[in-house]
């Protein structure tokens, strides 16, 4: 018999950034979240790709948050635990459709509120696959997509990821790095 487990809030991640609650603020109005493509060369198996998308969650904390607003408080990210994120095996498909996959991907939105804000499409194939990876804004921007994206690669050719801290709110980065000696510096 198998379990069930149930996702479980585990506590206040951070608040959002004002550059994250812009995000989520238009994303309550027109989507802005955006996808990710891979084309990957070689023999897989569907069991592997969870595999890896397991990993790539345990290594990216905002991989693992909701969105939260509290009466009248600024929103926040909520860590929610046993939320896999959802892996959907593209039926019929080849290679080639993986831009009709995008479109699908582009045109349903998240619930911001639902744990995790990332989701995956596969296209399976013997020899090949491509691999979609999509995420809200809130939580990811092009650059960092394109690292979960290598992350997933590297953990589905069995390498181990080290499991990195949750990222700071832009604006403590900017602050650290104009109070950095060696940071960038305004002019």
């Amino acid at each position: 018999m198998t379990a069930i487990i149930s996702p479980q809030s585990v506590g206040i991640a951070r608040p959002l950034g004002a550059l994250e609650q812009f995000f989520s603020l238009i994303d309550q109005h027109r989507s802005v979240h955006f996808a990710m493509a891979a084309h990957i060369e070689g023999r897989t198996t569907i069991p592997a790709w969870r595999i890896a998308l397991d990993a790539l969650q345990d290594r990216h904390p905002l991989l693992s948050v909701g969105i939260e607003r509290n009466n009248g408080y600024a929103p926040y990210f909520r860590t929610v635990t046993n939320t896999p994120i959802p892996l959907r095996i593209a039926e019929n498909s080849d290679k080639s459709s993986w831009q009709i996959e995008i479109a699908k991907e582009l045109m349903t939105s998240f619930h911001p509120e639902q744990a995790p804000l990332a989701r995956a499409v596969l296209l399976h194939g013997k020899n090949e696959s491509m691999f979609i990876l999509t995420a809200h804004h809130s939580i990811a921007d092009g650059l960092s997509l394109t690292y979960a994206v290598r992350d997933t690669i590297r953990a589905l050719s069995g390498e181990v990821l080290n499991t990195l801290s949750l990222t700071p709110q832009q604006e403590t980065l900017v602050q650290a790095l104009q109070e950095s000696p060696n940071g960038l510096r305004a002019v």
